[in-house]
C-alpha cells in the first residue's frame, strides 16, 4: 500500500503479471461472506494457515505460488479440512505436500461464501502491508515526528538542539528516541495506518512519545545553566512537567533527559564506564545546574581549620558556598581513596601535633602546628562533593596528590583525575614499583575477574594523554594479574603527609612528585 492511503494496493501485481494484494474492506465480491468465510476455517482450526499466508504477503506483496504445508503447522484434523475445502488438490513435490495460492483463491471463490483469499485475510488482518510498506510509512512517521519537535520547540536552545542531534552525526538522545518510537510501533503496529500515523487521529502510543519529547524541549530550553544559576531537580521537575518526579532516574523522561544533557556536554562529560552510572548521572545534572542533593554528597578532610586538625565531613552544600577551602601554607592537598588510610594517616599525624604541642609547652588544642597540608578522602569513587573539592582546588592553583588502590576503581579515579586536571594531579605511591612492594605485603593479592581485565586492557590502550601514567600502571596490573590495596603502603603514605608538612625536619622526605 502506499503510505497515504491506508490500504495495501500498492505493490499489487496485474494477475497476468504473477502477483495478488489483499484488497481494502469492501472491494472483494462478497465482505459479508468473507466474514463468514473466516469463521469457518477458525473453526476448523486454518488459523495458522492464514496467518502464514498473511506472512508470504508481508515478504514478497503477493498471494500466489506454492506454500509448504509444513510450515504452517496444521494437525491432522485442519489438513483434512483444508483437502476438503480445496477438493483435495494439495500439490506435492518431492515428496513434500504445498498449498497452491492460486487453487486455494479458487476454492474460496466456488465456495457458498463467493469470497476471495485476500477478502478473507482482510477480514482477519485488516489492511496489510508488505515489509517494504511498513518500513516505508514508519521511516515517514519518525522523520514527521522530528520536524515536528524542531518546528514546535519552544525556543532558540531547544531549537538549535534539535538541529544539532539530528544533523550533528550519533546522538544519543536520537537513539533513545528511536528505540522508544521503534518499541511503540512494534508494539501496537496493527493501530497505524497512513492517515493516523501522519495526521488526524493518532494512536496513543505515539501521541504519548511525542508529548514526552516536547516536554523535553521545555525542559532543555529552561535548563537554569542557561542562566547561570541552580535549581533542585523535584522543583525544577514541578516547573517544567507538573510533576516533582517526572525527571527521576526510573521514567522514560528522566532517562532520556540524561542522553540529552550528555549530547549537550559533549567531551566534558565524565566516561560513565569508568565513573559509574549514579555519579555520571549527578555530574550531568549539576553540569546542567540542577541539584538531586547537594547534602548526603559529603567528602572526608582535615587541614580545613588553622586549629583542631579535626577531620571535616563537608556536604556538597557546603563544599560551593564556602568562600575559601584550605589554607594556602603548601598550595598543596594529599588525596586517599579509603577511609580507613586516611584515618591511620591521621592518627600519626595527630600523635605527633600533641607531642609537638607539648614540647612547646601548650596544652590548648587550637595552639602550635596544626595540619597542613590537606588531607582529603574521596571514600572510594568519587562523588559530587568530593569532585567540586577538587575541582576548585585544582582552580586556586593546589598540587593534588592522589593515591588509589592498584585495582580498575583505584586507576579510574587516578585516569578521571589527570585527565580532568592534568596540571594540578600528581599520582603519589601508584606507580609500578610501588604496587610490586603492596603486592608482596599482601599475600598475593586476588586475582581480576575477565571483565576487570577488559577494563584494564582499555586503560593501559590510554598511552599518550594525560593519564599515560595510568596506562603505564595497568599494564604492570595486567602482567601480574591480581590486584593490591593501599593499605599495604600506609607507612610510606603517612611519612609522605608527614614529610611534606616540615614535622621531621629537613631530612623527611615529600610527597614523590
Amino acid at each position: 500500500m502506499g503510505p497515504e492511503t491506508g490500504n495495501p494496493q500498492a505493490g499489487r501485481g496485474a494477475p497476468g503479471a504473477g502477483g495478488r494484494a489483499p484488497r481494502g474492506e469492501g472491494s472483494g465480491p462478497n465482505p459479508a461472506g468473507a466474514q463468514e468465510a473466516l469463521g469457518l476455517l477458525r473453526a476448523r482450526g486454518l488459523s495458522p494457515l492464514l496467518e502464514a499466508v498473511a506472512e508470504r504477503y508481508r515478504k514478497r506483496g503477493r498471494l500466489t505460488g506454492l506454500l509448504p504445508l509444513g510450515s504452517t503447522g496444521l494437525d491432522a484434523p485442519a489438513r483434512e479440512a483444508l483437502e476438503a475445502l480445496m477438493g483435495g488438490r494439495l500439490s506435492r513435490r518431492r515428496d513434500r505436500l504445498y498449498v497452491n495460492l492460486d487453487h486455494l483463491e479458487q476454492a474460496l471463490r466456488r465456495s457458498r461464501f463467493e469470497t476471495t483469499l485476500d477478502a478473507v485475510l482482510h477480514a482477519a488482518y485488516g489492511g496489510m502491508r508488505t515489509r517494504a510498506e511498513e518500513r516505508e510509512l514508519r521511516d515517514r512517521t519518525w522523520a514527521v515526528l522530528l520536524d515536528r519537535l524542531q518546528a514546535g520547540a519552544p525556543g532558540e536552545r531547544s531549537r538549535a538542539f534539535w538541529v544539532r542531534v539530528m544533523k550533528g552525526g550519533p546522538s544519543r538522545t536520537l537513539q533513545r528516541a528511536r528505540r522508544a518510537f521503534l518499541e511503540g510501533w512494534r508494539r501496537h503496529a496493527s493501530e497505524v495506518d497512513a492517515g493516523r500515523a501522519l495526521g488526524g487521529s493518532e494512536p496513543a502510543w505515539l501521541q504519548d512519545l511525542q508529548a514526552m519529547l516536547r516536554t523535553l524541549s521545555t525542559v532543555i530550553e529552561g535548563l537554569p545553566r542557561w542562566r547561570g544559576s541552580r535549581e533542585r531537580l523535584p522543583l525544577f521537575s514541578t516547573r517544567v512537567s507538573g510533576d516533582a518526579h517526572a525527571l527521576d532516574a526510573d521514567r522514560p523522561l528522566g532517562q532520556i533527559l540524561l542522553h540529552s544533557l550528555a549530547d549537550l556536554a559533549g567531551g566534558e562529560a565524565p566516561d560513565p564506564d569508568e565513573v559509574g552510572p549514579t555519579f555520571h548521572r549527578d555530574w550531568l545534572l549539576d553540569w546542567a545546574g540542577l541539584g538531586r542533593d547537594d547534602l548526603s554528597p559529603t567528602v572526608l578532610v582535615v587541614g580545613a581549620d588553622e586549629g583542631l586538625g579535626l577531620p571535616l565531613a563537608l556536604p556538597l552544600y557546603t563544599v560551593q558556598r564556602l568562600p575559601e577551602l584550605l589554607p594556602a601554607q603548601t598550595g598543596m592537598a594529599h588525596v586517599v581513596e579509603n577511609p580507613s588510610v586516611f584515618g591511620a594517616i591521621l592518627d600519626r599525624i595527630l600523635d605527633r601535633l600533641e607531642g609537638a604541642r607539648r614540647d612547646l609547652g601548650r596544652a590548648e588544642p587550637g595552639c602550635g602546628p596544626s595540619i597542613r597540608p590537606a588531607l582529603i578522602c574521596t571514600s572510594g569513587q568519587l562523588n559530587l562533593a568530593g569532585f567540586h573539592l577538587l575541582d576548585r582546588l585544582a582552580r586556586q592553583g593546589a598540587t593534588l596528590h592522589y593515591s588509589g588502590d592498584f585495582d580498575v576503581g583505584g586507576l579510574h579515579i587516578a585516569a578521571l583525575a589527570l585527565r580532568r586536571w592534568p596540571r594540578s594531579v600528581r599520582l603519589w605511591r601508584m606507580d609500578p614499583q610501588s604496587y610490586g612492594v603492596a603486592l608482596g605485603r599482601s599475600g598475593g593479592g586476588h586475582p581480576f575477574s575477565e571483565t576487570e581485565r577488559l577494563q584494564l586492557e582499555r586503560l593501559a590502550g590510554s598511552s599518550r594523554g594525560p593519564d599515560a601514567p595510568v596506562a603505564e600502571l595497568a599494564g604492570a596490573l595486567l602482567r601480574r594479574g591480581v590486584r593490591a590495596f593501599q593499605e599495604a603502603l600506609v607507612d610510606e603514605l603517612a611519612g609522605d603527609v608527614e614529610a611534606a608538612g616540615g614535622w621531621r625536619g629537613s631530612g623527611g622526605r615529600t610527597a614523590p612528585g
